[in-house]
């Protein structure tokens, strides 16, 4: 008899564990899936997982040898900005050429793939912190050396306000580092953020554009 309640316990004990680390899988998997616009399709996924293998197969110890987290940080857009413009770029489209994600949601986490080799912790990584006035997409830091990344598509209504939205960031966060990663991918959006950003884009180096655009890229020659 008491043998018996020992064996129920034990069924229990797994049965909760198994219902708790199913609700935390769970929990994740929709977290990753979720995009600003609601669940992404499951192709946008093995796209998604796609490029994310790509960057991590091309992965090099990017900021390990920088000296403030604002080097690493553009050392790491920099490394997203080339990957996707040589053949990156395929992963937000379909097989019939029509967009599959175009959401900033996935950029980020493409951008949080190229921090996997963050040996030893240097930096802290934080998604989305709420410090203030909103959320930043992402706070690298190191003790007081702070750097903010914003991320934006072309298309956003409130790419205009960008630069005071980061300056707000900034204030929030006692930092006066930044980084502005907008990507486009038509040659109409090109041309809005040239418009929209006019002189910033000459004077800002902290902007980096992203050319996401596929109606202006070779095609690969078959061999």
């Amino acid at each position: 008899m008491i043998k018996n309640k020992y064996l129920v316990r034990i069924l229990i004990t797994l049965a909760i564990i198994f219902i708790i680390a199913y609700a935390v899988n769970f929990y994740f998997e929709k977290k990753q899936l979720t995009a600003e616009n609601g669940n992404l399709k499951d192709e946008n996924s093995h796209l998604k997982s796609s490029l994310i293998k790509q960057i991590e197969l091309c992965s090099v110890p990017l900021q390990s040898t920088a000296a403030s987290s604002y080097d690493a940080s553009m050392k790491n857009v920099i490394f997203l900005k080339e990957n996707i413009e040589k053949d990156g770029y395929r992963h937000f489209y379909g097989p019939d050429k029509k967009n599959i994600s175009r959401s900033e949601k996935l950029l980020q986490s493409f951008y949080g793939m190229t921090w996997s080799d963050n040996e030893n912790n240097k930096f802290d990584i934080n998604r989305e912190p709420n410090n203030g006035r909103g959320c930043v997409d992402f706070k690298v830091s190191k003790g007081a050396d702070k750097t903010l990344i914003e991320f934006k598509l072309a298309s956003n209504s409130s790419l205009k306000n960008l630069s005071k939205q980061v300056e707000i960031y900034e204030k929030d966060n006692c930092t006066n580092q930044s980084i502005k990663v907008i990507i486009y991918f038509t040659a109409k959006e090109e041309e809005k953020v040239k418009r929209v950003l006019n002189n910033e884009l000459l004077t800002d180096s902290n902007i980096i554009l992203i050319d996401a655009r596929k109606d202006n890229k070779q095609s690969a020659s078959v061999c």
